[in-house]
């Protein structure tokens, strides 16, 4: 569940999967490094990430409103 807050989000722009499919890491806007799934996902749970939620410990998914062009898997990969 996310936790409302007053930080400012930081949105996710680029998405990288590991060699099973998943999504390993994400990229920040604003940021150079990769940071992995698992710290986006507590980072959500903080209100950090704008538009996503974590559902597991290492899952994260876009804030649902029907438009699937915005799904996380559809970020640019790199």
């Amino acid at each position: 569940m996310t936790k409302k807050s007053n930080k400012k989000q930081m949105p996710l722009k680029k998405v990288r999967f590991g060699p099973d499919g998943v999504p390993s890491h994400y990229l920040i806007q604003g940021n150079k490094r990769a940071t992995p799934v698992k710290t986006i996902a507590k980072m959500a749970d903080n209100g950090c990430i704008k538009d996503v939620h974590s559902y597991d410990i290492d899952h994260v998914r876009s804030d649902p409103d029907k438009n699937l062009s915005n799904n996380l898997r559809n970020l640019p990969k790199f």
